[in-house]
C-alpha cells in the first residue's frame, strides 16, 4: 500500500455522530464501538479504496485536538502510520488535549 493513496483531512466534531468537514459541510459519521467522538479538531484518514467523501466505520479518526493547527501538524507523523490502523495506537498524540475544546473558527 502506498502511503500517497491514503486521503487525509482535517474535521471538527461538532457533536455526538455530527462533524464538520474540510469543505465546512456538517456531516454524520460512524464508528466500529458506536461510541460517539469528543468535541474538538481531528485528523481523519481513509484506507486505499474507501470512500473519501463519507465518514463511515472505514475513516479513522485521530484526536481530539483543541487547535485545527494542532491537528495539521500531527498529519505529516500520521503519514508514517498506516491508516488501518485503530486510532487509539496508531498514532504517538504529542499534541494531543483534553477537555473543552473552542468552537471551530469561522470564516
Amino acid at each position: 500500500m502506498e502511503l500517497t493513496d491514503i486521503r487525509f483531512d482535517v474535521v471538527y466534531v461538532l457533536k455526538d455522530f455530527h462533524l464538520l468537514d474540510a469543505e465546512s459541510y456538517q456531516r454524520t459519521y460512524s464508528r466500529h464501538d458506536g461510541k460517539p467522538l469528543n468535541k474538538g479538531f481531528y485528523l481523519v484518514c481513509w484506507p486505499p479504496g474507501s470512500d473519501s467523501g463519507k465518514f463511515g466505520t472505514e475513516t479513522v479518526f485521530h484526536g481530539p485536538f483543541m487547535r485545527r493547527r494542532d491537528a495539521v501538524t500531527d498529519m505529516d507523523r500520521l503519514r508514517r502510520f498506516d491508516c488501518q490502523t485503530s486510532e487509539d495506537t496508531a498514532l504517538p498524540r504529542r499534541g494531543h488535549r483534553h477537555g473543552p475544546v473552542a468552537a471551530p473558527p469561522q470564516g
